[in-house]
């Protein structure tokens, strides 16, 4: 792919991934959970599009893989997206953070599958209508999670429950 095309992709789910970050930490409760989730969803799509880049050097051998910068960003990328996985698990209820981490990782790797590797998506009758649908009802029911009363009365449970200085819910 493109270096130009690879450092707009990296360069905007970075910003994106910071964004999520810093209105997480003004949130409370399911949207903090959801926020980290995003942040932790955007990079580990990302990392998923970093490993296909490494695993597609493979057949040059070590050298071709080791001077790749797609492994070291690969590494980098896996790290610290299980420790925004982590976060996310232990701002609020799984609940909020499960649904918002299972919708971006795939739409990020589609988005960079497109841009990066010329893959196609199927856009056409009846095909696109029932992914939109879906992407819909996806966005529907991760706002409907992080605005459900029982949600928040669950993980206002859960912490008041808690002894101090223990960690947040999982």
């Amino acid at each position: 792919a493109d270096p130009g095309a690879w450092l707009v992709m990296l360069a905007g789910v970075g910003a994106a991934a910071a964004l999520a970050l810093v209105a997480g930490r003004h949130a409370g409760g399911t949207a903090k959970a959801s926020l980290i989730a995003l942040a932790a969803g955007l990079v580990m799509g990302t990392q998923s599009v970093l490993l296909a880049a490494t695993v597609e050097r493979f057949d040059g051998g070590a050298a071709a893989v080791f001077t790749a910068w797609q492994t070291y960003l690969l590494v980098g990328a896996s790290i610290g997206g299980l420790l925004l996985i982590q976060s996310a698990f232990q701002a609020g209820p799984l609940a909020a953070s499960m649904p918002v981490m299972d919708a971006v990782e795939p739409a990020v790797a589609i988005a960079a599958g497109v841009t990066l590797f010329g893959e196609s998506v199927r856009t056409g009758w009846p095909a696109g209508g029932v992914a939109l649908a879906g992407l819909l009802l996806l966005f529907a029911g991760i706002v409907l999670l992080d605005t459900s009363p029982l949600l928040k009365a669950l993980y206002r449970r859960e912490t008041a429950d808690r002894p101090p200085g223990e960690a947040g819910p999982a």
